[in-house]
């Protein structure tokens, strides 16, 4: 794979390293599931119809005179076979979203999603916290704290009632790409202000997300 002082537009963008961490991560994950009898799918790539979630663009795919889309999340197969009474299932598939491109998105990657029927929010939340000590191997505490707190903490301001101005201002520069929005501007704030500040010592739950 490429090193550091090779730039040979033809190598892999990924080390040897990166490689077998991921693939030990992907064994972690699939040991995980396995031992708490989660059955591992796949789920189609090619989906005949599209997310219908506004702020997310799929890829279209046309062939044999029918228009078909690239899977944005595998959302849709797996309640399928929930609600045809699967079990709970799990996958980590690949998901395509056009315009994700950045230095923590691109328009391909792959998607972890898995169902628990009957499972309430706390239940799920112990999982996921057991997988990323599984996957991580971090013996790390955790916090849970509510989308409207973590706001109030790292800037000062409710997010449900604060001004269209005072977001603007808190991003400064960066308002532009939200489109006057308001709800762009608080997931930029989100991801760009506070995000970086969170899981240094411990796992941090954002629980209570606004509809």
């Amino acid at each position: 794979m490429n090193e550091s002082n090779n730039s040979s537009p033809w190598r892999p963008s990924a080390t040897m390293e990166t490689l077998k961490r991921r693939a030990a991560m992907v064994e972690a994950t699939r040991g995980f599931f396995a031992h708490r009898d989660v059955l591992e799918v796949d789920t189609p790539v090619l989906q005949g119809g599209a997310n219908l979630d506004p702020g997310i663009r799929p890829f279209r795919v046309d062939t044999d005179g029918r228009t078909r889309f690239l899977p944005t999340s595998p959302e849709h197969p797996l309640k399928r076979l929930v609600a045809a009474g699967s079990g709970p299932v799990w996958t980590l598939a690949p998901a395509f979203r056009f315009g994700e491109n950045g230095r923590r998105h691109g328009p391909e990657f792959r998607m972890l999603e898995w169902y628990r029927p009957g499972w309430d929010e706390q239940m799920l939340l112990d999982e996921v916290l057991d997988l990323f000590h599984a996957i991580s191997g971090w013996d790390r505490a955790h916090e849970v704290v509510s989308y409207r707190d973590v706001f109030r903490r790292h800037l000062a301001i409710d997010p449900m009632s604060a001004p269209d101005g005072v977001l603007a201002d808190l991003l400064g520069p960066d308002a532009a790409a939200t489109g006057g929005v308001r709800a762009a501007a608080l997931d930029l704030l989100l991801a760009t202000r506070i995000e970086p500040h969170l899981g240094r010592d411990r796992f941090t739950v954002i629980s209570d997300y606004p509809p």
